[in-house]
């Protein structure tokens, strides 16, 4: 075989190895680039209420695989992009095979599921002064990385602000900043 068409050979078939089973699965990197980066992008969360409550990807929407939910809603999902995830990986495995087999294209799996995206989100979005200390600040620039807010103001410029303006920078100043926000 010509050298040239076994690297056409090799190529088509590595890269049909990673939809093999209709789905490609992605590493929680590269769903987090798709968080921030693709606007089409549709994050698909597949554990129960429980799980659900004890903590979940931003703009995920919440459909049960093991309850049959999803299985009963799939035909409600968006025709955009699919990142779906679970807890480890098993269950959104299996739905999107489901997916696929029931005529969704552009399925997602996340490898590793919410269990492994939790660590590695807060590694990169976590400590953003960095100080080595993950505190309201943080979680204020996460928020303003999550809404995609405008370089001015964000909510975490407003409460570093001190909205309430008592010299104590609380959740009040929170709320208020966001108030301010939505308002604009």
């Amino acid at each position: 075989m010509n050298s040239a068409l076994w690297v056409v050979a090799l190529t088509t078939a590595s890269a049909l190895s990673v939809w093999a089973d209709g789905y490609k699965n992605i590493t929680v990197e590269e769903a987090i680039d798709c968080l921030y980066n693709d606007p089409d992008a549709f994050f698909l969360d597949v554990r129960e209420q429980g799980e659900w409550d004890t903590g979940h990807i931003p703009t995920a929407t919440l459909m049960p695989w093991s309850s049959g939910v999803l299985q009963q809603q799939h035909g409600t999902l968006p025709a955009k992009p699919l990142v779906v995830h679970c807890w480890s990986g098993g269950r959104s495995a299996a739905t999107s095979q489901f997916l696929v087999d029931n005529g969704h294209a552009s399925v997602c799996n996340m490898l590793g599921g919410y269990s492994t995206w939790s660590p590695i989100f807060y590694q990169y979005y976590g400590d953003m002064e960095p100080d080595g200390d993950l505190d309201l600040f943080d979680i204020l620039r996460i928020v303003d990385i999550i809404l995609d807010l405008p370089p001015e103001p964000t909510v975490h410029q407003l409460c570093a602000a001190d909205v309430e303006k008592d010299g104590d920078i609380d959740l009040f100043d929170l709320l208020q900043a966001i108030d301010l926000l939505l308002e604009n």
